[in-house]
């Protein structure tokens, strides 16, 4: 029997390979492997989520022998009932408890082949995108959001994880080196003789720098860790990649510099008015049309939209004093019926 725990790094594909891992369950059934997800719950349901994740990793070394040896007797049971032999579990929140999950670790391979799958990307390409992601798309840290001259130090931190799991783990690692235009999906499934089919698409969209500086700004006004969620929430799941490139707009609605081509290649049925009414309507003299400068027109723009923004506050708070006016007569009215009663 093999266990394997895909445990990240982080920002090199996780929740891809957990896709595809997920959508395939019957196809790996055929070859006796089992997706587990990302959770022990197998082991207790108590430890499913991330508060149950916490929970699991809270134990201490005893308790974590006693979970690897409980772990490998619910794995039988499972291979006994369905004939799979092995079993993987993808969390990238793993590659941060190297500690914690030790003594787990050398009690499960004394009963069963251990495989731990590590992903990292050089730290030139990895840093500005795990910035991006926990600083200001998803904010872990209380207090303001940082720079990214404040933050990365810290986050370059995370590589000496990869010497912690070393100390005691090396004979069951495996480090895959995640470079640019690398299928982490198709390596995952090589490396491991799975497989499996492709990713439709990334899992995780990259957002573009200005969607997420306007995150930034929304999660400096909440003191602590801020989820993508309550953004979200709060501007009603707007889809920001929605938004206009103006660049392209202004090309594509106010470029009028082809107009001359296409009347000209409409010239025979000018030339047909012209025979039949005498007079070429095509002979003016002609008008530039200068296609708008686009920081202008970016800036007249914001302009408007900071009066469309101003009108609509003074809207929403006209409609919050009425709400409050009608949750006093509901008051009263309930008040009153209540009295009579």
């Amino acid at each position: 029997m093999e266990v394997i725990f895909h445990i990240g790094m982080g920002k090199t594909g996780t929740s891809s390979i957990q896709q595809v891992l997920g959508a395939n369950q019957e196809e790996l059934a055929k070859i006796g492997v089992q997706y587990l997800g990302l959770w022990f719950n197998l082991l207790d349901p108590e430890f499913a989520g991330y508060a149950g994740q916490d929970r699991f990793f809270a134990s201490s070394p005893e308790q974590m022998k006693t979970h690897a040896e409980n772990y490998h007797l619910a794995l039988k049971a499972l291979s006994e009932k369905t004939g799979n032999d092995r079993f993987i579990i993808s969390n990238e929140s793993m590659y941060g408890y190297v500690t914690q999950f030790s003594p787990f670790l050398q009690e499960l391979k004394k009963k069963c082949t251990v495989k731990l799958v590590i992903y990292a990307r050089d730290p030139y390409s990895w840093l500005p995108s795990a910035y991006n992601q926990w600083a200001l798309y998803h904010k872990t840290m209380p207090g303001p959001v940082p720079s990214y001259q404040k933050a990365t130090p810290a986050m370059l931190a995370t590589y000496s994880g990869l010497r912690l799991w070393a100390k005691d783990h090396l004979d069951i690692i495996e480090l895959r080196h995640l470079k640019r235009g690398m299928d982490v999906v198709s390596d995952f499934s090589d490396l491991l003789s799975l497989f499996l089919p492709p990713p439709e698409k990334n899992t995780l969209e990259r957002k573009d720098p200005a969607e997420n500086a306007i995150r930034a700004v929304f999660n400096e006004t909440v003191g602590g860790p801020v989820l993508p969620t309550e953004f979200d929430r709060i501007t009603g799941n707007v889809e920001l990649s929605a938004s206009p490139d103006l660049e392209k707009l202004v090309s594509d609605m106010f470029d009028y510099g082809a107009t001359s081509d296409m009347v000209a290649g409409q010239s025979a049925l000018f030339d047909e008015i012209s025979s039949i009414y005498g007079v070429d309507i095509r002979q003016d003299k002609q008008k530039e049309h200068a296609a708008p400068d686009v920081e202008a027109f970016r800036n007249r723009v914001l302009e408007h939209l900071m009066t469309l923004t101003l009108q609509q506050a003074r809207r929403v708070t006209e409609l919050e004093t009425t709400v409050r006016q009608l949750r006093r007569q509901v008051a009263k009215l309930n008040q009153t019926t209540a009295k009579s009663a």
